[in-house]
């Protein structure tokens, strides 16, 4: 039995419990009953039930394998028990217990990174929310109501600002670990907890493993969003299949991806004689660009689509659920270099430049973990990473990363277009 079937399975870890804030009790040892229980309060998060694994998530028709009545199982109660299934422990990082596929941690630290990346992202993107979203999601009191997925939470920061920002709608955050709030709440009592950080009535969170499907989702949500997690998607191409089937019609899909190669000032692609070999990997200036391509090779070897960044407007366009296809593309300058840079690019380093050292840094030690499993030697990354960092504050020339953003809307009729 997996670990992810365990969980999902064992009753000593999977105590069903509703909360509101005034009644969350953080002792870790206590035993909650049923009479404590509010009817009307969210859960925090909870566990989906399967029968797969992400290795045998379809058969060979490509029909899920998925159980057909993946109900989650609230989870109020973070014990050890639950702990030690929820993670594992590789090279010093706390990784997910449930997918070979997502290799980066999962842990507090990589939380943190992901939560302030936040601001910088939405900054970069000049928004928060698709243009189309305020209409989608408008309180026009229709029913059902109306609701949103967030596949990859993640930090959970943009399922939680739509909770807040939609009191009418319910939200939905899945991802293969609990949200940075259920860290928070394990160190402090909710009372405690600043409005800011506490976890909406209308918002609910799910442990689970979307590379097993989404079929329980069918036709239940009016907006479905991603953001940086192709990563740890197994197939994206099938998955946007899906979330066209979760939509309702008139819909959302809204994606945001990274491709996992470096960029010059003109937006080309850095030219890099890259050695696969882990025992002899000889990377030489500019270094973040072969980082960069150690980690797409190894996430991709392990089933990770990192390449599909490139093809999600295209995808979208060629599916026949989904029209009025829009595609934005943004450049995040990782090294930012020392030249005569565009007035835009210039006034977002003057507010983020600390903030992208920061996420350089920590996700350097994100990668480490994986890297190191796939050979690489621990003093050799060391060096490079010091390397790169200097390579951040130094070098005079820019490497950028390459944001695609795509969304679309689902047609409330089907046109004669093949998928």
């Amino acid at each position: 039995m997996s670990q992810l079937e365990y969980l999902r399975s064992s009753p000593s870890t999977c105590r069903a419990r509703h909360y509101s804030d005034d009644d969350f009790e953080m002792d870790m040892d206590d035993e909650w009953t049923t009479e404590t229980e509010s009817e009307t309060s969210a859960t925090i998060f909870s566990v989906g039930r399967t029968n797969a694994t992400t290795e045998t998530s379809v058969d060979d028709d490509g029909i899920s394998m998925r159980s057909q009545t993946p109900e989650p199982e609230p989870i109020m109660h973070m014990d050890e028990v639950l702990r030690s299934n929820l993670y594992k422990l590789e090279f010093g990082r706390n990784l997910n217990s449930f997918s070979d596929i997502y290799k980066l941690p999962a842990d507090e630290e990589e939380l943190d990174r992901l939560e302030r990346q936040y601001d910088m992202l939405n900054s970069l993107l000049d928004r928060k929310y698709t243009p189309p979203m305020m209409e989608v999601l408008a309180d026009d009191g229709s029913e059902p109501q109306k609701a949103v997925l967030d596949l990859g939470t993640g930090s959970g920061n943009w399922i939680i600002d739509v909770a807040r920002d939609f009191p009418h709608c319910s939200a939905v955050a899945i991802d293969l670990t609990p949200m940075k709030v259920m860290y928070d709440m394990i160190l402090h009592r909710p009372e405690n907890l600043e409005e800011s950080v506490r976890i909406p009535t209308n918002l609910r969170g799910e442990v689970d493993d979307i590379n097993l499907g989404l079929e329980h989702y069918y036709g239940k949500f009016n907006v479905v969003h991603t953001r940086l997690i192709a990563i740890g998607v197994q197939d994206y191409y099938r998955l946007i299949d899906q979330i066209s089937e979760v939509l309702r019609p008139g819909g959302l899909i809204d994606l945001t991806e990274v491709g996992y190669e470096a960029y010059d000032r003109h937006h080309q692609p850095i030219k890099i004689d890259f050695n696969p070999d882990t025992d002899k990997p000889n990377w030489k200036s500019p270094y973040w660009a072969h980082w960069l391509r150690a980690i797409a090779t190894v996430a991709s070897t392990g089933g990770g689509e990192t390449s599909a960044s490139r093809n999600l407007e295209s995808w979208l366009h060629a599916h026949r659920a989904l029209e009025d296809v829009v595609h934005r593309e943004f450049w995040l300058p990782i090294i930012p270099g020392n030249y005569d840079r565009p007035p835009a690019e210039a006034e977002f380093l003057k507010h983020y430049r600390n903030v992208l050292e920061y996420d350089v840094t920590t996700f350097l030690k994100s990668g480490r973990p994986m890297l190191l499993k796939a050979g690489y030697n621990e003093s050799y990354l060391s060096e490079m990473e010091h390397l790169i960092l200097t390579e951040m504050r130094e070098a005079k020339e820019p490497q950028y990363s390459r944001i695609e953003c795509v969304y679309a809307r689902k047609a409330r009729e089907l046109s004669n277009k093949l998928w």
